[in-house]
């Protein structure tokens, strides 16, 4: 079933998005229910609710139309957030989920209270992101299965995304080393053989206790172990790199910075300090 002869558009975006809807699984679907009385389709009007491909050139084109801020709202409201009902550092926050699907070997951590959309953004907004619930996983599953000598999923999603980080567990002893090595480098050995994937990998579990609800006391704490864990990162890194939105450093921050410089961590900065 070919579509040269069967469509013709004047709205050239149209055609496009109606020659997407006759193609792959569709287009079965059309040819099983046309077998005896296939004929000319006549589309008198088409409302998308998706995206079915993605011209970047059109994307670039319309972007020149907005302004940063309009941009980063249309960028909000399209992972269902209001943006008028967010504060600016909110906004890069939320911003942030989104950088995983974009950047390569861009590895992610976040922990916040239940129900703040924290997993949401990795399960239903991108095709090419996968949430791995439950905790439980194998090498084989997650990086290289030598048995049938095939990669897994960090070479065939942009995103693994783990949910409830508190509780992954490996069957495979060496599971969590190879992680190491994989997030560090971007590639992992099995075998004699040398892997190199790109995919992010993002990590989000939940704190029980809403910051509203706490006592001065569960803060503190909760406080200290997350501040101790940020250490733990920057002793396995290389370098750090500060998003100073505005020039806006805050106190923790700055106590990791002074952190990692006082133990020969380079540190690089989104906007320039004096």
């Amino acid at each position: 079933m070919g579509y040269g002869n069967l469509l013709e558009c004047e709205d050239e975006s149209l055609g496009r998005a109606i020659k997407s809807l006759l193609s792959g699984k569709n287009r079965k679907k059309y040819e099983s229910e046309n077998e005896d009385n296939f004929g000319i389709v006549i589309v008198n009007e088409l409302t998308p609710i998706q995206m079915p491909n993605l011209d970047l050139e059109e994307i670039f084109e319309g972007r020149k139309n907005f302004s940063k801020e309009e941009w980063i709202d249309l960028l909000l409201r399209s992972i269902g957030m209001e943006p008028t009902q967010l504060q600016e550092r909110e906004k890069w926050h939320l911003l942030e989920r989104l950088v995983p699907l974009v950047e390569n070997n861009y590895n992610l951590c976040e922990l916040g209270p239940r129900s703040t959309g924290k997993s949401h953004v990795y399960k239903e907004i991108s095709p090419n992101s996968i949430l791995v619930s439950g905790g439980q996983t194998t090498v084989a599953n997650l990086f290289y299965n030598m048995g049938r000598r095939q990669v897994g999923l960090v070479g065939n999603w942009d995103v693994v995304a783990f949910d409830e980080v508190a509780g992954i567990n490996f069957k495979d002893k060496d599971g969590i080393q190879i992680m190491k090595d994989y997030m560090n480098s971007g590639s992992f050995v099995r075998g004699k053989d040398e892997v190199v994937a790109s995919a992010s990998m993002v990590f989000v579990g939940n704190i029980n206790y809403s910051i509203d609800g706490m006592d001065e006391g569960t803060l503190s704490k909760t406080k200290e172990m997350l501040d101790d864990m940020h250490k733990r990162k920057i002793d396995m890194s290389d370098e750090i790199f500060v998003i100073n939105v505005g020039g806006y450093i805050g106190d923790s921050t700055r106590s990791e910075i002074d952190y990692a410089k006082a133990h020969g961590k380079k540190v690089n900065y989104l906007e320039s300090i004096e």
